[in-house]
């Protein structure tokens, strides 16, 4: 009976074969071709350019060779990819393979296609089984791109693809040398359109390829769904405190390893919101927080500016600042600083408001208003006073001058009565005063009266010698005589003169007459005031 061949083309001795050399046989069988399959490594030099001109590894029948070693070298300095044919194309078994020729190394065992060949980037190792079918073979990855070191995969039905490690170093690494991403994470499909990736900036794209646009963000999440996965950000935190979550932006001069500080006018962090016009992304609002005077060791001082697109613009406008002091600052509105009660002082222009303002704090009462106490302090409430020009001069109905007035103590203002003008200069005039003016008075005085001198005609003579005698009536209340005085009554005393005259001339008559009158109240009821002058 002949001999036959295991697929590592061990002999198989028929019965009655090898007599007298089965020991060379069997020692054959088990010190190379076995120990080959175990443990063997070889190198091959590829020289193969093509499919139709590959090197051929080849597992020989009966007697050791390459084929039967399960680690294999591909060496070689070649200008373009190269070709390992797998001989016979009846083997089934698999390698270890190191591809270091240069160039990428295709491995195929029947007649060749991309579809039943392997391809093995330079420099990477990998395992690779061979169906052993014949002309239609196919050689095909248990496993690619493995390389010597601490790594652990392990691939169990129910938990998946496990990588542990137990290592100061990183329990994974991946580096990127070529032009391709670093990463890419795809959840249901390949390829897949919302993948994860990391590309060779650094920058981790979630739900794209690639990152939008020119964006040079370390982060980019996008999304065309309105259900999940969408573009949303949830941060969540469940703790026995009272801490929730935060979002930090740090800023520094220097670099990572030697951070160094700050100056003024240094950008701390920005918020953006944008939106798309049909062409590009234009911002629509901004809240970013500045470094707005000099920085020094436990000494921040730090701004937030609000800022808004206007309708029919592209770019931001500042609507609000907040200043380190605490001041708050609307260009073209208001400027005040932000207290326990409020906010007031500065320039006040416009104040829009379109319901009600509410100032936290302690609140005011009617007729008060907020008051300012000077640059950077707290205002308060306060009744408002009417505010004069010094020198001002008021009248008051009290004894004393108010505060910040001083009365007027000249001898022009005491005793003195009010005239109201209505041009010319105010001023005081006038001696009597008021009192001595207006009081209660009796009229009386004396009349004294004289009539024209009459020259007697001839036919007069005889009048020589004559009395005259004239009566003078006085009547009632409201009269006047020659003085002018007023009566108040119609008692008068009436005189009576005699004369004798022996001569023809012109003479007068002279008599005299008092009068008495009731007295008239003239105390007139009066409220005093002062004159006094604002300091």
């Amino acid at each position: 009976m002949s001999s036959t061949y295991s697929n590592l083309g061990i002999e198989l001795i028929g019965t009655g074969e090898q007599a007298g050399t089965w020991g060379v046989t069997t020692n054959n069988n088990f010190s190379d071709i076995i120990d080959n399959a175990i443990v063997g490594a070889a190198t091959i030099a590829v020289t193969g350019t093509s499919s139709g001109s590959p090197t051929v590894l080849t597992v020989s029948n009966g007697s050791s060779s390459d084929g039967q070693k399960r680690i294999i070298t591909a060496s070689g300095a070649l200008g373009a990819a190269g070709y390992l044919q797998i001989s016979p194309n009846d083997f089934a078994g698999y390698y270890f393979i190191r591809n270091s020729t240069g160039q990428t190394l295709n491995v195929f065992q029947g007649t060749y296609s991309s579809g039943n060949a392997v391809a093995i980037e330079n420099g990477f190792d990998a395992i690779i089984k061979c169906s052993g079918t014949g002309a239609g073979a196919v050689v095909s990855f248990i496993n690619y791109k493995l390389k010597t070191g601490p790594l652990l995969v392990t691939n169990e039905s129910t938990v998946g693809t496990v990588i542990s490690g137990s290592t100061s170093a990183a329990a994974l690494r991946i580096t990127q040398t070529g032009s391709g991403n670093a990463l890419l994470v795809e959840d249901d499909a390949n390829p897949d359109s919302t993948p994860v990736v990391i590309n060779t900036s650094g920058q981790l794209v979630i739900g794209a390829t690639t990152a939008p646009g020119s964006t040079t963000a370390g982060l980019s999440l996008t999304s065309d769904s309105a259900s999940a996965p969408t573009s949303n950000i949830l941060s969540r935190r469940n703790s026995t405190d009272s801490t929730g979550t935060t979002i930090d932006l740090y800023k520094a001069r220097g670099s990572l390893a030697i951070p160094t500080t700050v100056v003024s006018g240094d950008n701390a962090g920005t918020i953006t919101f944008s939106a798309y016009d049909g062409t590009n992304f234009l911002p629509t609002a901004q809240i970013k927080s500045s470094v707005d005077a000099t920085p020094g060791t436990n000494d921040m001082p730090g701004n937030l500016v609000i800022s808004t697109t206007a309708d029919g613009a592209s770019t931001l406008t500042t609507r609000l600042t907040v200043n380190s002091a605490g001041l708050v600052t609307v260009p073209g509105g208001l400027s005040g600083p932000i207290g326990a009660t409020g906010a007031t002082t500065g320039a006040f222009t416009t104040l829009a408001i379109s319901n009600a303002l509410s100032l936290s704090g302690a609140a005011g009462t009617s007729g008060q208003v907020l008051t300012s106490a000077g640059a950077g302090v707290v205002p308060t409430w306060e009744t408002q006073t009417p505010t004069f020009a010094a020198g001002t001069r008021l009248a008051f109905q009290q004894s004393a001058a108010p505060t910040g007035w001083t009365i007027e103590t000249g001898a022009a203002y005491n005793n003195a009565a009010l005239r109201i003008i209505t041009s010319g200069t105010a001023g005081t005039g006038g001696t009597a005063g008021f009192t001595t003016a207006f009081t209660s008075r009796t009229p009386a005085g004396t009349v004294a009266t004289t009539n024209a001198g009459t020259t007697l005609s001839t036919s007069q003579y005889g009048l020589l010698s004559h009395f005259h005698t004239y009566t003078r009536t006085l009547i009632g209340s409201g009269s006047t005589i020659e003085d002018g005085s007023p009566l108040t009554s119609t008692s008068a005393t009436v005189n009576t003169s005699t004369e004798s005259d022996t001569t023809v001339s012109s003479h007068t008559h002279t008599a005299t007459s008092t009068f008495t009158g009731t007295a008239m109240d003239f105390a007139v009821k009066y409220v005093d005031f002062i004159i006094a002058a604002k300091n």
